[in-house]
């Protein structure tokens, strides 16, 4: 699927509006839209380069599941840049990396977040050995324990073409969902995330591609702005329609 153009500096509502269901629609088509769909229980959000919004899609991505009425877990699996943390104004540790390096409890890393229903486990304090870790048994059993607390996990990672961690991580999910900014990704680059995804056994489930234009997303601002328009004044009257900017 494909999601509007990002502007710079704060939305318009009508704008964070079409955000809002195309991601909607996104968690509709992975949790009834593909075989086996009640499966996808740990998403694991990725991208070929850097700057394709990955992490923006994994956050608006776990807030639509939690608004679903889920208990949703963001997880900030980019151990060499992570950002998750400042996103959503937490302690950039203990996390992910204390937790593979035993070093802390899920009790003492797993926060909750302002959203209901939503808690962030973020990567932590990044160090060689937590990196380490990924390639035993600690993720797996750090995993399993969080499915048993949580009806869904959703892991940002590293750009899977730059950092080996993310295919680590990637064949511990249900699936792999694939940001790709236009523009910035050449389809040989999506190609070989594919193919590297399939070396390792992970399930690609969908490909997201950021900042498309599209003529659908201009009916969806003028749609929602006439229903906002159409909708009575204290003094029982509708105001006067004005024309919706496109």
């Amino acid at each position: 699927m494909v999601l509007p153009p990002r502007g710079r500096g704060p939305a318009p509502d009508r704008d964070q509006s079409v955000l809002v269901e195309s991601v909607d629609t996104a968690r509709t088509m992975l949790l009834h839209g593909t075989p086996g769909g009640a499966a996808l229980r740990t998403l694991l959000v990725t991208s070929p380069v850097a700057g394709e919004g990955k992490t923006s899609l994994s956050g608006h991505l776990a807030i639509s599941l939690s608004r679903a009425g889920f208990r949703t877990l963001l997880i900030d699996g980019d151990l060499l840049a992570p950002s998750v943390h400042s996103v959503f104004g937490l302690p950039d540790g203990p996390g992910l990396c204390e937790l593979l390096n035993g070093e802390t409890d899920l009790g003492a890393a797993v926060r909750p977040s302002a959203v209901p229903g939503l808690s962030v486990l973020t990567a932590g304090r990044p160090t060689p050995s937590a990196r380490q870790q990924l390639m035993g048994e600690q993720w797996r059993r750090i995993k399993q324990q969080l499915e048993s607390r949580f009806d869904f996990l959703v892991v940002d990672t590293s750009p899977l073409l730059l950092v080996s961690d993310t295919m680590l991580l990637a064949r511990e999910a249900d699936g792999v969902i694939l940001s790709v900014l236009l523009g910035v990704s050449q389809i040989t680059r999506v190609a070989e995330t594919a193919d590297r995804l399939k070396a390792i056994g992970a399930k690609l489930v969908g490909v997201v591609v950021n900042g498309v234009p599209s003529e659908a997303y201009r009916v969806a601002a003028r749609y929602g702005s006439r229903a906002a328009y159409a909708r009575p004044s204290d003094g029982g009257h509708s105001p006067e329609p004005r024309a919706a900017g496109v």
